[in-house]
């Protein structure tokens, strides 16, 4: 997630350390979600939840954390697969663990009333214990806070249980007490998106065209299930190995919601990929996924946002003009096609009814290649 209920994010600090980036504008870890790193605060022991160490074994190996989450490797215990149903040749799980009983984040959305209002730097609501996106944050120790967060949880399980695609990530198992709630997920071993851009800077235009291609099959089978996710991001594609591109997995559906047309009203997102009708307060639906495909390919092709400041005022003032330009990164679009600059253009587009569908990324020219490809 991006904001309200706090969520899983990758610490990604380790990889700034090595990684030079051309401007402020490459992609890093300001949209991260404020999170929890003393290590007595992550909760990997599971003695309170007997059947879960009967099958699984959890390590400390951090995958991701959040708020009121993290996200640990773990194993299956070999007797447990005999009778549980799970397949031989799956190994390692991800395992999700959310406290229920700490005080943690958790948002308040407020009404954005228009543009003009004096915004903080993402740096600076941090600094005051807030998010700094549609609202503050708040501490919370009461019986409201958990029962909203049961709902999000609930609700995403629901959502992953009803979907079967190569491209979504599966859930595996669930179990749950009066202070926590555990998931246990597909593993993915090649990592996030997030964590090869960092290490490459950029996709080659081919290799883009795979993973965008890959990106948004999984996007077009969400859709068709009728269902939004509303949090498209580097951090929520995985691969499922280290050397393929065309092997991904769309996790994290704990702002996804099922969607009837535009009847979402939810102030949810994260900053740098939200949609200029969420700002707006507009009933939304699907196109809020499309516009963060069209975010997700500028940064697969260039390493860097295509809307960014340091304030976000300033930041969501972008969004909902579109003002975004090819000429200030020149040195890594000049030798990227203009077919693929002319598919971000008719995704990137303000007025949702104009902006390209699922199907119209699947179709355009640039796509073509991978089309014919893939369906040999």
């Amino acid at each position: 997630m991006g904001m309200c209920i706090g969520k899983i994010t990758k610490n990604n600090n380790k990889y700034n350390k090595n990684h030079d980036n051309d401007d402020n504008s490459s992609i890093n870890d300001e949209n991260n979600e404020i999170s929890l790193s003393n290590e007595k605060d992550q909760q990997f022991l599971l003695d309170d939840l007997p059947s879960f160490n009967q099958k699984y074994t959890a390590s400390y190996i951090v995958l991701g954390k959040g708020a009121d989450a993290i996200v640990c490797e773990g194993i299956i215990n070999e007797n447990a697969k005999q009778w549980s149903g799970i397949s031989n040749s799956i190994n390692k799980v991800a395992i999700k663990i959310i406290s229920l009983d700490q005080p943690k984040f958790i948002s308040k959305p407020s009404k954005f009333v228009d543009l003009n209002l004096k915004g903080n730097s993402i740096e600076e609501s941090k600094q005051h214990g807030r998010d700094g996106f549609f609202g503050g944050v708040d501490y919370y120790r009461n019986e409201k806070k958990k029962e909203l967060l049961l709902k999000r949880i609930k609700n995403e399980i629901e959502l992953l249980r009803s979907m079967n695609h190569k491209g979504i990530i599966k859930l595996l198992d669930t179990f749950e007490n009066v202070n926590k709630f555990v998931m246990v997920l597909e593993y993915a071993h090649g990592g996030s998106l997030f964590d090869r851009i960092m290490k490459i800077k950029k996709f080659p235009e081919e290799d883009a065209l795979i993973v965008f291609y890959n990106i948004v099959k999984a996007v077009q089978y969400i859709h068709n299930c009728n269902i939004v996710h509303r949090d498209l991001k580097p951090e929520n594609i995985l691969f499922k190995t280290p050397f393929c591109n065309d092997q991904i997995l769309i996790c994290d559906f704990g702002y996804a919601d099922r969607c009837d047309g535009d009847n979402l009203k939810e102030l949810l997102g994260t900053p740098n990929y939200v949609a200029p009708e969420i700002l707006l307060q507009h009933p939304y639906g699907k196109s809020v996924d499309i516009w963060a495909l069209g975010v997700l390919l500028f940064i697969i092709l260039s390493g860097n946002f295509p809307f960014n400041h340091s304030t976000q005022n300033n930041l969501f003032k972008l969004i909902v003009r579109s003002q975004f330009s090819f000429d200030v990164y020149k040195h890594k679009w000049n030798k990227v096609s203009q077919d693929a600059k002319t598919l971000i253009k008719k995704i990137l587009v303000v007025n949702k009814e104009e902006r390209y569908t699922i199907d119209d990324i699947i179709n355009d020219p640039w796509m073509k290649p991978y089309r014919l490809e893939s369906s040999m």
